[in-house]
């Protein structure tokens, strides 16, 4: 599960059990002998629960993951400060993006954003302003996620050298997968152990993003409980509802301040270990110096959803 504008989204898969995320059999055929013992072990795990994460934050060789994200911030009000002036407007944002992850190793990915566009309208009285779609810094550029002998996780550019917006970019991103710890987000997020349906627990999302819907260092908590397990095409998924309470500041030098509370679901793949679906919506609030002595506070509705459908390298 990632929660940063990066992809709101969703991680690892098992590359020998992609066929098995076609159609299920309602009779399967009944074990042989030697298949006993494996059939007793998997009704030994439903019994003590289930599994919801492994600790690598990339697809399995061969395996590759498409997610397609839609961001939109809906009834936003935008209020300007300057002295004792002071402006009303209001602000609308819709944001889609397409990006692919392909498991080239046991220890290594490649990830590419393949489409990314953002509509954003400010009327700011009685005129409407644009915002110019600008292309992202990592839009079409190929990515390496690997991991060392020492187990450690690195990101770069596949071709190229990353200037200093590409290398923000690139941190984003892995911070995305990786937690401070050194563990996948997802194994921080879901736990090693096996979960019950009816579970819940909380969670320090400082201690688990580095950033969170483009927060630096943001306190707060998620809290996260295990409804209830349904049959989907691509097997047995995980249906999770999620609650958060976040805010941070970013300490560039706009010195912004975001606070978020949101709620949302989760269908994730028993067999693949991976977020099928992710839903989020909530209010956000945030204020930040435009330029000296203009502060600007906005707020508004914001929902995401995100999408990943899993196929094979062809």
């Amino acid at each position: 599960m990632k929660l940063n504008r990066t992809s709101f989204s969703l991680i690892p898969l098992a590359a020998l059990l992609l066929a098995s995320c076609g159609e299920r059999q309602d009779e399967p055929p009944a074990p042989g002998a030697g298949e006993v013992e494996a059939v007793g072990r998997e009704l030994a795990d439903i019994e003590e629960g289930h599994i919801l994460a492994t600790n690598s934050p990339i697809p399995a060789e061969g395996s590759v993951r498409t997610t397609e994200t839609t961001f939109s911030m809906s009834e936003g009000t935008m209020t300007m400060r300057m002295g004792d002036e002071v402006m009303e407007g209001s602000i609308e944002t819709h944001a889609t993006r397409t990006e692919r992850l392909v498991g080239l190793s046991p220890d290594s990915a490649r990830w590419t954003l393949e489409s990314e566009t953002e509509n954003t309208v400010v009327e700011m009285m009685g005129e409407r302003v644009e915002k110019p779609d600008v292309p992202a810094a990592l839009l079409g550029q190929a990515v390496l996620i690997e991991r060392d002998a020492s187990g450690a996780w690195s990101i770069r550019l596949e071709e190229g050298e990353a200037d200093e917006e590409v290398e923000a970019s690139l941190t984003e991103l892995l911070n995305s997968l990786v937690a401070r710890s050194g563990r996948s987000v997802d194994i921080e997020t879901f736990g090693e152990t096996h979960r019950m349906p009816g579970e819940s627990w909380e969670l320090d999302v400082s201690e688990i993003y580095d950033t969170i819907l483009d927060i630096e260092s943001p306190e707060g908590t998620l809290a996260v409980s295990f409804d209830r397990v349904e049959e989907g095409e691509a097997g047995d998924v995980a249906v999770l509802s999620f609650s958060m309470n976040v805010s941070g500041s970013d300490t560039g030098e706009d010195a912004s301040e975001i606070r978020i509370s949101a709620t949302g679901q989760i269908r994730r793949c028993l067999v693949e270990l991976t977020d099928l679906e992710n839903t989020f919506a909530g209010q956000l609030s945030g204020s930040f110096e435009a330029m000296p002595g203009m502060m600007v506070t906005i707020e508004g509705l914001v929902e995401i959803q995100a999408t990943t459908t899993i196929s094979a390298v062809e």
